[in-house]
């Protein structure tokens, strides 16, 4: 379970299926984190941390090593816009790995993280102020779409892949 704080992300580990704890050693330190998604972007095998702030461009990937213990990816800090407000988890590329979509609010666009071995980076454009996002296959190839949604309009824009 992970929960962004002012200053850091919480992690609580389940201790057993009805339990959860937080420990000291727990947290992630970093300036004011807004969004957070566990997953594994690397693709093996292993749940990494990707964390998203609505005041800092950077957005951070944490390679989990399966004991509970974070390190960063090669590239990360990647450098987004400020602003995120949601991070979606899917693959969005057909390669059988997840990737993480990034709306910023202010910027207008979506930071895609295309996970893998070596993560790699793409954009998108978001309509006028992204918010909210949802990964689904819409059109049943076995991809995963992109949908977004617009904080202060009634649009949305809809990203359909193409698993070729």
């Amino acid at each position: 379970l992970a929960t962004p704080n002012p200053d850091h992300v919480g992690i609580a580990f389940g201790t057993d299926v009805e339990r959860f704890e937080f420990g000291r050693s727990s947290r992630i330190t970093t300036g004011a984190p807004f969004a957070v998604a566990l997953g594994d972007l690397s693709g093996d095998g292993i749940v990494d941390f990707v964390i998203a702030s609505e005041t800092d461009p950077n957005v951070r990937v944490l390679l989990g090593d399966g004991t509970g213990a974070f390190t960063a990816a090669g590239d990360s800090p990647f450098e987004a816009s400020r602003g995120a407000k949601k991070i979606v988890l899917g693959d969005v590329n057909g390669d059988g790995v997840r990737d993480a979509a990034i709306p910023n609010y202010m910027s207008q666009d979506v930071l895609l993280l295309l996970g893998g071995p070596s993560i790699r980076t793409a954009w998108a454009r978001g309509g006028e102020h992204p918010w909210g996002a949802v990964a689904v296959d819409l059109n049943e190839d076995g991809t995963d779409d992109l949908v977004l949604l617009d904080y202060t309009s009634s649009k949305g824009t809809l990203y359909l892949s193409r698993n070729e």
